[in-house]
C-alpha cells in the first residue's frame, strides 16, 4: 500500500512538473513573439541576435581549424601549404579564407580521422559554409560571420604547437571594424587531455591576490564579491596559473588582457566580446567575468557561449549577477536541448550563468523552437531544467554538442532571432520565471 501511495505521489509530481514546464515554454514563446513584434516596428542599427550568434559561432569554429593547421605546420613531416602564415599577424579575413582553401584537402583528411575517433570537435561543414559565404560577401562587412574584407585576425596563440605538449590554452583575437568589436575566442575540447579537464570537477577558491595581479585596474567592490568563490579548478588554473611553456613568463589571462587592451586603446569606440565552444566556452565565461571586473574595459563585456559546461557554484553565479545588474556584462548561453556537456556538473552543485537560450529539437514533430530562461542559484529544478535527455541522446550524444548542430538549429530559428538584440533578450528573460 505504501509503495502504491509513493508511486502515486511521484506520478503527481511528474505531471505537475511537466505542466509547469509546458506553461514555461508557452510563456517564453509569447515573450519572444511580443518582442519580435515590438522590434519590427522600430528602426535599430544594431546587429540582430542572430547576426551576433552566427558571428561568434563562426570564430568559435575557425579557432579549431587554425589550431590544427598551426600545429601540423610545426611537424617536419607536415604538408601544410604556407606553414608560416600565422607568424606575421594581423591577417585579413580573405587571406585567412584563402589559406584554408589552400589546405582544404588536408583539413578533409583530418576530419575523417577525428570524426572516426571522436577525439575532437572538428566541424568542416560549417567551415565550408563560412568560406562559401566569404566568396560572395568579401566586398561588404555587413553580413553575419567573419567574411568582410576589413575583419582581421589580430592574435593567435598556441604555445603547445611549439613545445610538443598535448594541451595548452589556444585562443585568438579578431577585430571587426563594421560592428566595432574586439572578440576573444577560445578553442574548445580538442583532445583527450582537454576532455579530462572538462570532467575534472575539483574546485578551487578564486584567489583575490591572483585576480588583482591579473586584472588591469580591478574594481574593489566586484573583486571582493569574487573573493574565495568556488570555481572549476582546471579552468581557473588554465587562465590564472603560469603556462607550462613559460613562453611569455605570464599567466595566460595577463597575456590575453594585454592584447585586448592594446586593441581597445587603438579603437576606443569598440566593445570587448568573448566566445567559445565546449571547454572554450567555459574558459570564455571565466575570462569575460574577470575582464568585467576591470575598470579599464568598456561596459558591458559581451559573452556568447556554445555548449558550455558549468564554471562555478552558487556563490559564483550570485557574484556574476552583481556584474550583470551593474551593466558590466551580458552573457547569452546557447545550448541544444539534448546536449550532455552543459549538464555535466549540475548534480554536484555547479550552476550556469547568464541568459540561457535553448535550441530545442522535437524529434517526434521534427520542429525547432527556441526558449529562454534565467540562471537559478539553488534548488532541485536548477539541475532538472538542464537534465532533459530524449531518446536521441542515446543514439549519438556527441553529435548534439557539435557546432554544426548549433548552426543548423540557429538557422532553423532565424526568423525569431533576427527580430531581437542581446539587450532585448535580457528584457525577455526577466519574464522567464
Amino acid at each position: 500500500m505504501k509503495l502504491i501511495i509513493i508511486f502515486h505521489l511521484l506520478l503527481t509530481f511528474a505531471y505537475s512538473y511537466s505542466q509547469d514546464h509546458k506553461r514555461l515554454l508557452e510563456q517564453n514563446q509569447e515573450s519572444l513573439v511580443a518582442l519580435s513584434r515590438k522590434k519590427l516596428s522600430m528602426s535599430d542599427s544594431r546587429p540582430s541576435l542572430f547576426e551576433d550568434m552566427i558571428s561568434m559561432l563562426s570564430v568559435s569554429n575557425l579557432i579549431y581549424e587554425l589550431a590544427f593547421l598551426d600545429r601540423w605546420a610545426n611537424f617536419p613531416q607536415g604538408s601544410v601549404k604556407n606553414p608560416d602564415f600565422l607568424e606575421n599577424l594581423p591577417k585579413t579575413a580573405p587571406e585567412v579564407w584563402n589559406w584554408f582553401q589552400e589546405n582544404m584537402k588536408l583539413l578533409k583528411q583530418y576530419e575523417v580521422v577525428t570524426r572516426r575517433k571522436y577525439d575532437t570537435e572538428f566541424d568542416l561543414n560549417t567551415l565550408e559554409k563560412i568560406l562559401s559565404a566569404g566568396k560572395s560577401n568579401t566586398s561588404r562587412d555587413s553580413s553575419p560571420g567573419c567574411c568582410g574584407e576589413n575583419k582581421t585576425l589580430e592574435v593567435f596563440e598556441d604555445d603547445s604547437a611549439f613545445h610538443g605538449m598535448e594541451s595548452e590554452i589556444v585562443y585568438g583575437i579578431t577585430k571587426n571594424p563594421h560592428q566595432k568589436r574586439i572578440t576573444v575566442v577560445f578553442r574548445g575540447s580538442q583532445n583527450k587531455k582537454d576532455w579530462f579537464t572538462n570532467f575534472k570537477v575539483t574546485t578551487v577558491a578564486m584567489n583575490a591576490t591572483l585576480l588583482e595581479q591579473a586584472i588591469p585596474s580591478p574594481n574593489d567592490l566586484f573583486l571582493d564579491a569574487f573573493q574565495n568563490v568556488d570555481v572549476h579548478s582546471g579552468l581557473f588554473n588554465y587562465l590564472f596559473q603560469p603556462t607550462r611553456s613559460n613562453l611569455h613568463n605570464d599567466v595566460k589571462f595577463i597575456q590575453i588582457m594585454k592584447d585586448a587592451t592594446r586593441l581597445l586603446e587603438c579603437n576606443p569606440d569598440f566593445s570587448l566580446w568573448f566566445t567559445g565552444h565546449s571547454l572554450g566556452a567555459a574558459l570564455a565565461t571565466l575570462a569575460a567575468t574577470a575582464a568585467a571586473i576591470s575598470d579599464e574595459i568598456p561596459n558591458p563585456v559581451r559573452l556568447i557561449t556554445f555548449g558550455s559546461p558549468q564554471v562555478g557554484k552558487d556563490e559564483f553565479v550570485r557574484a556574476f549577477q552583481k556584474l550583470e545588474q551593474a551593466g558590466r556584462i551580458e552573457h547569452v548561453r546557447v545550448t541544444t536541448n539534448d546536449d550532455l556537456v552543459p549538464q555535466l556538473f549540475g548534480l554536484i552543485g555547479y550552476r550556469h550563468t547568464g541568459v540561457h537560450l535553448n535550441l530545442r529539437r522535437n524529434i517526434w514533430r521534427r520542429t525547432d523552437t527556441v526558449t529562454i530562461s534565467r540562471s537559478r542559484t539553488s534548488g532541485f529544478f536548477c539541475w532538472t531544467n538542464e537534465m532533459r535527455m530524449p531518446l536521441s541522446q542515446v543514439k549519438g550524444p556527441q553529435s548534439h554538442h557539435r557546432l554544426e548542430e548549433h548552426d543548423r538549429r540557429l538557422h532553423a530559428c532565424k526568423p525569431t532571432l533576427e527580430s531581437l538584440t542581446i539587450d532585448e533578450l535580457y528584457e525577455c528573460a526577466q519574464w522567464a520565471w
